[in-house]
């Protein structure tokens, strides 16, 4: 059995330019939970400015996420061919920033 046929999803994080693994998860309720999960985390006492996604043919899991954020104005877009190529179908990529 490959990786591919368990259906993980790999939860990374981009800050000040360094990649770096988060977790997996196996279901898409399990990513939108460790998301959210950061993002309550890094958000707190923070007034937030700004959330989009992207997403590679994920609007569903966007879309979900999004539902999560209802306090919030959040903006999704596809991404470009570019970013698809190297995420394969259906990722997604969560952003926000706050003010200082």
């Amino acid at each position: 059995m490959d990786w591919l046929s368990l259906e993980i999803k790999a939860i990374a994080a981009l800050e000040d330019g360094v990649y770096t693994p988060v977790t997996k998860a196996r279901t898409q309720a399990q990513v939108v939970q460790t998301l959210l999960s950061h993002f309550n985390k890094d958000t707190e006492g923070k007034k937030v400015k700004g959330v989009s996604i992207s997403h590679a043919n994920g609007l569903e899991l966007a879309h979900k996420l999004r539902d999560k954020l209802k306090e919030h104005s959040v903006s999704i877009q596809t991404t470009t061919p570019v970013i698809s190529t190297h995420t394969g179908e259906g990722a997604i990529g969560f952003t926000y920033y706050t003010e200082s």
